[in-house]
């Protein structure tokens, strides 16, 4: 009963003095490795993405709640790592990103829902990039020839379109 007593209080200590924050970033930032392999072609890598969707949202909601800021860029480059990906306003993920970030525009879903578009996430990083913490992964991915091939001219083709009322 006293080594169950003490690995409770452990666990209640680190997580009041930072070791939940490090180990859930290594989480986010190995599933967003894996992201951007499977992106590349690494389609064995669909089984951890699909199985793991659900905690690593969480685990970036839960950044974002903190005020990490790290979690920012994680948001941006988990969108366009996905080539025109989205984030739904009404989960866990979508209502932290729509404090975080403030007025985005919404993108109405084909099933009605409200969601945060890749793109324009994109182009709210390009404007306020230099107000948080770089991260690597989204940097490098920015420098690839698929990156500047595809997903970033589809933004800027999407983004110079003038936006429909409604």
């Amino acid at each position: 009963m006293k080594l169950l007593t003490a690995f409770l209080c452990l666990g209640v200590f680190g997580r009041l003095f930072g070791a939940e924050p490090k180990d859930s970033f290594t989480f986010i930032d190995d599933y967003l490795a894996k992201w951007n392999r499977f992106a590349q072609g690494d389609e064995s890598l669909v089984p951890f993405l699909r199985d793991n969707t659900e905690k690593f949202e969480v685990s970036l909601a839960a950044a974002l709640r903190a005020g990490d800021n790290r979690a920012v860029s994680r948001v941006v480059f988990y969108t366009v790592v996905q080539v025109g990906g989205f984030i739904d306003i009404e989960s866990p993920l979508g209502k932290e990103v729509t404090k975080v970030f403030g007025q985005l525009p919404v993108t109405k879903g084909k099933k009605g829902e409200k969601l945060i578009f890749a793109g324009d996430l994109y182009f709210w990083w390009k404007q306020k990039h230099a107000e948080y913490p770089a991260f690597s992964q989204y940097d490098e991915w920015e420098k690839t020839d698929f990156a500047r091939e595809v997903p970033i001219p589809m933004y800027e083709k999407i983004h110079a379109q003038p936006k429909k009322e409604g």
